[in-house]
């Protein structure tokens, strides 16, 4: 007799994205593994979003959405975590969707490694924005009339009219083989290693399935509320409670590249949120995982160009710009001297040493 499955939540925060929902929450109930509880945690959206959820919850008895005050995507995770009743969770943004094997092949490597995290690689995806509205249009005659099947409808559309660009897919390249050219496991210390190193890991919270007690472990783990980059605050906390964490080399999460993104909009104070979060992390590594400090500060380092990057004049981000470099100038030897850090990293950290406003005007080309 087969040993039965355990329950495993995917939590999707939903705000404002009624153009791209229907396809998100179709991807997630057509997954292969049996044994799913779906929470939609609508945070206060002011469009069709909340209605378009309670169809699929009353098409779907796995469904079950939760509505609430706009408290952010930080607050409507949080909340999906309180009211989870998996065994693991698994996190997918509302403007992106999986692959039907998604959590199958995530929990596969967990049930074979014994592992608390499973990481996937992820495919970027684009669209125009004349496509978002057609679909957004007949979203609303359909959820209007309420007598057609927005789930078939919607599917078809945005299928036929979001592409993919292969040249965007992140496979992880596996090292430590365990399986096939597919797989790498790590223990807590070399998993944080790759982490830092962004080594074929990205701190998201997307892209991977995590066992639910890692939450609550030695101290308790929330996305911090208000905040931007979020995943960043937690996501080390999280690997550092894990004993084994597993990364598969096949691409499963598909990421929506929205124009009205906030991180691909053009510089935003909020944004500094991110080098506040690096910094916590090398302080974490500082007590905890000394050997571990250069990986952090790496981290920190690409952080910290990455929003030098963004800010398009220095004149008007004129604080911004100056902590950013003072960030950079502190840190750039280290990195320097580091092998172990990316190499563009120690490219930005040596051309800084002759001329910051150089680098940042060159990383605004690249960008």
């Amino acid at each position: 007799m087969k040993k039965p499955k355990p329950l495993i939540t995917v939590i999707v925060p939903v705000y404002n994205v009624e153009n791209y929902i229907a396809r998100c929450i179709d991807s997630v109930l057509a997954q292969t593994y049996p044994d799913l509880e779906v929470l939609l945690v609508d945070d206060g959206s002011t469009d069709l979003s909340g209605a378009l959820c309670d169809q699929f919850a009353q098409k779907d008895a796995r469904v079950r959405v939760i509505h609430k005050e706009n408290g952010g995507l930080s607050d409507a995770r949080n909340t999906g975590m309180r009211q989870a009743a998996g065994k693991y969770f698994a996190f997918v943004d509302s403007d992106d969707y999986i692959a039907k094997d998604y959590i199958d092949y995530l929990y596969g490597m967990i049930e074979k490694h014994h592992a608390q995290i499973a990481v996937c690689g992820y495919q970027k995806v684009y669209s125009s924005d004349k496509n978002a509205k057609n679909i957004a249009c007949n979203l609303k005659k359909v959820c209007k009339k309420k007598t057609q099947n927005i789930t078939s409808q919607c599917q078809e559309k945005q299928d036929s009219d979001i592409p993919i660009n292969k040249n965007n897919s992140y496979r992880n390249k596996a090292e430590n083989h365990n399986s096939a050219d597919s797989e790498s496991v790590y223990n807590t210390e070399e998993g944080l290693r790759h982490l830092l190193y962004q080594r074929g890991m990205i701190s998201s919270a997307w892209g991977r399935l995590f066992d639910a007690s890692l939450f609550t472990s030695s101290i308790e783990i929330f996305f911090p509320v208000g905040k931007l980059h979020e995943d960043v605050a937690v996501m080390y906390k999280l690997f550092e409670a894990a004993d084994v964490i597993v990364r598969g080399n096949e691409a499963k999460y598909y990421y929506f590249q929205r124009s009205d993104s906030i991180v691909n909009q053009q510089f935003d104070r909020r944004r500094m949120d991110y080098i506040t979060f690096t910094r916590e992390c090398i302080e974490f590594m500082e007590a905890h995982y000394p050997k571990l400090c250069r990986a952090a500060v790496s981290r920190h380092f690409s952080a910290c160009f990455e929003l030098l990057s963004c800010i398009d004049d220095n004149k008007r981000y004129k604080k911004e710009y100056r902590q950013l470099a003072s960030e950079i100038k502190t840190y750039r030897y280290t990195v320097l001297r580091d092998s172990n850090a990316r190499l563009k990293n120690r490219l930005a950290a040596a051309g800084s040493c002759v001329s910051l406003a150089l680098v940042w005007k060159l990383s605004r080309i690249v960008s």
